[in-house]
C-alpha cells in the first residue's frame, strides 16, 4: 500500500501550516508571549519574561518581568504598553496562552 502511495506512515502524513505574511505597517499587529526562565541566575528566583513585539517591523514594543505567565501579568503588561503606545488593531498569542479558557464549556441545553 506505500509502495502505491494508498496509505502514508506517520511522517509522511505530517502538515505545516503555510506561514502568514506579516503585516504591512507598525502598530497592526502586536504579537505578545512569556517565557520562563531563570533570567537572574542563581541571584534571583525563577520568573517571566512578558514581551510585546511589533509584527512589521519585529521592534520590541514592551518587556516586563513578572512572578508567573498569568491572565492578571498580561493585563498589568498590557495596561503599561497601552499607557505609551497607545492601542494597535490587533494583539496576537500563541493558541497555549493563559489568556485562553481551559477546558470548552458546553452550549446551553445540550448535556
Amino acid at each position: 500500500m506505500i509502495e502505491a502511495g494508498i496509505w502514508l506512515n506517520k511522517a509522511q502524513r505530517r502538515t505545516f501550516h503555510q506561514p502568514r505574511n506579516r503585516r504591512e505597517a507598525y502598530g497592526e499587529l502586536i504579537q505578545i508571549d512569556g517565557s520562563d526562565h531563570r533570567w537572574f541566575e542563581e541571584r534571583g528566583d525563577p520568573c517571566t519574561l512578558l514581551v510585546f513585539v511589533d509584527d512589521a517591523t519585529s521592534t520590541l514594543m514592551h518587556l516586563q518581568f513578572v512572578l508567573s505567565e498569568s491572565a492578571f501579568s498580561y493585563f498589568s503588561a498590557l495596561e503599561r504598553y497601552l499607557g505609551k503606545h497607545g492601542r494597535p488593531v490587533a494583539y496576537y498569542s500563541d493558541k497555549h496562552s493563559v489568556l485562553r479558557w481551559p477546558i470548552p464549556r458546553p452550549k446551553a441545553g445540550l448535556a
